[in-house]
């Protein structure tokens, strides 16, 4: 990743069901708070991450992803499924 200069982020389901996601931010954060990193994964995932709707119009999802300054955001169908993922790159 380094050597493409990607960042990434976990898009985290259990029994195919949205449940957070995690990106090194939360890993370094979780270091920072001395949590030791053979905890569970659901220890240190984001608590409420931002998502969009399968509704939720292209200018809503531009906005929200400048007002939070994300590079990912998660599209997520009624029954909590992952169906899309916006990235900020494409």
């Amino acid at each position: 990743m380094d050597n493409i200069c990607v960042k990434s982020l976990l898009i985290m389901n259990e029994a195919e069901v949205f449940v957070g996601v995690l990106s090194i931010g939360d890993i370094q954060r979780a270091i920072l708070k001395n949590i030791s990193l053979e905890r569970p994964v659901g220890e240190i995932l984001r608590q409420n991450p931002k998502v969009a709707s399968v509704d939720t119009s292209f200018d809503k999802v531009k906005s929200i992803m400048m007002q939070f300054r994300m590079e990912f955001l998660p599209v997520i169908d009624e029954q909590k499924h992952v169906v899309d993922i916006y990235i900020w790159d494409e």
